[in-house]
């Protein structure tokens, strides 16, 4: 007897379970994802053999007990966060998120934020490891977070910037003052007698 895995309707994945833990748990519907290991790949369990049958069975087992959706209840925010997160998972991949790598590489080498530009490395690099594994959300989360550290980076190397040319500033104008006033005296070379 072959143990089946399937995803409920909130995309958590249960099993193994043979099918007549399946049939009592009353977790198969037509529309639930199935796999065991005479599958290629997840199917609904309406498509594979040997579960339609059971299907049928839990169908007229619960005909007398369940009854059927209200038609005007579309506004039901629990069938249809199932749906969405079935449709989600069954059908649709989110984008991949952009993992921001040459942009932590350029503020690590470039600008003054070395320890967050290693750390938005870091994580730049997990996202494509993420994505590959199908970890979707580590993956968004993964992409925030370095590209939170490239923002880091660039405001250290902004306000680095910012006090070189105060500090600039700052021994200039003296510097100048100085000179104009005749206090300096500088020889051919340069320097200050």
């Amino acid at each position: 007897m072959n143990n089946y895995f399937y995803i409920d309707l909130d995309g958590v994945q249960h099993g193994p379970l043979p099918l007549n833990q399946l049939v009592e748990k009353q977790c198969l519907r037509p529309e639930t994802m199935v796999w065991n290991s005479t599958l290629v790949d997840w199917q609904r369990a309406d498509s594979v053999d040997g579960l339609n049958e059971a299907l049928a069975a839990t169908n007229s087992a619960n005909m007398g007990n369940t009854p059927p959706p209200h038609p005007n209840n579309n506004d039901s925010k629990t069938s249809q966060q199932g749906s969405y997160y079935y449709q989600n998972y069954q059908n649709q991949i989110p984008p991949k998120p952009e993992n921001w790598l040459v942009w932590n590489i350029l503020a690590t080498v470039l600008c003054c934020g070395f320890i967050p530009g290693i750390v938005g490395i870091i994580y730049s690099s997990k996202v494509d490891n993420y994505w590959a594994m199908g970890l979707y959300s580590d993956a968004m989360r993964a992409a925030n977070t370095a590209k939170i550290m490239f923002f880091v980076s660039l405001g250290l190397y902004a306000i680095t910037a910012l006090w070189n040319v105060g500090s600039l500033f700052a021994l200039f104008i003296p510097i100048m003052a100085g000179v104009s006033n005749g206090v300096f005296d500088f020889n051919i070379c340069g320097f200050p007698f």
